[in-house]
């Protein structure tokens, strides 16, 4: 009987131990995510007011005139360690990847979109985290996409 107790106290703190390194990497999971997103958003206000600079400057001093006309991510502003920058006219629809470019904004725009995407997978199970700004001339706004 002595023998049968210890084996099951055995399983019991085996099953407790389990559970309980379960929880730990969910929780640590969930916060990689959080950072993962948070660092998103600091980097795309960064390339936001760089943006809004473009829009200001005179074409003269390779600006915008009033507009995001040629504004475009330089080769080091398209990645980092947190994720890849894509810019563009459309609106970001879904969650899937987007990989960071460097192609220019075409023709006159008053607002533009930079999307980021992250390293984590998001809240689908699926993509990664997925974040992108909207841009005008004197305002920005983060929407979350995964």
């Amino acid at each position: 009987m002595v023998g049968e107790q210890k084996l099951l106290v055995i399983a019991v703190g085996s099953l407790l131990i389990s559970i309980a390194i379960l929880v730990g990497y969910s929780l640590f999971k969930g916060s990689a995510v959080t950072t993962n997103r948070e660092q998103l958003v600091t980097n795309l206000m960064a390339l936001a007011s760089k943006a809004q600079v473009h829009y200001k400057k005179p074409a003269f001093m390779a600006g915008g005139e009033g507009s995001f006309n040629n504004f475009q991510l330089s080769p080091g502003d398209t990645g980092n360690a947190n994720g890849s920058y894509s810019c563009s006219k459309k609106k970001p629809k879904n969650s899937k990847y987007v990989p960071g470019n460097t192609n220019p904004i075409q023709h006159s725009a008053k607002k533009i979109y930079i999307v980021g995407c992250g390293k984590e997978i998001g809240t689908n199970h699926r993509d990664v985290v997925k974040v992108y700004i909207i841009v005008t001339q004197d305002a920005f706004e983060t929407k979350i996409l995964n």
